[in-house]
């Protein structure tokens, strides 16, 4: 286990991160109220024999607004830091029939 100091004062324990669970997801809902956020993360399945999309909800997880903030300003830097890295990320966009 590794103890750090940041900015004099929040302590950061870290313990063996094999412990962690991992989940991949591929989908995520967001929900928002005044007091808090609400993000659903999911797999969503295509099922070609059925012909439908099965959305199989893993984990709920909910923060206050502005951790929410900070989880969003954190996300983009770590998103321009691998695109400074690696190249722009490209979203695909879904073609509509019909």
């Amino acid at each position: 286990m590794e103890i750090q100091k940041i900015a004099n004062a929040i302590r950061v324990i870290s313990g063996d991160t094999a412990e962690l669970p991992l989940t991949y997801v591929n989908s995520m809902s967001i929900n928002a109220s005044v007091v808090d956020f609400q993000f659903v993360l999911s797999n969503q399945i295509v099922d070609n024999h059925k012909k439908e999309i099965i959305l199989k909800e893993l984990h709920r997880i909910v923060m206050s607004p502005q951790h929410a903030k900070a989880v969003l300003n954190l996300l983009g830097k770590q998103i321009e830091e691998y695109e400074n890295r690696f190249g722009t990320i490209i979203i695909p966009v879904e073609e509509k029939n019909g």
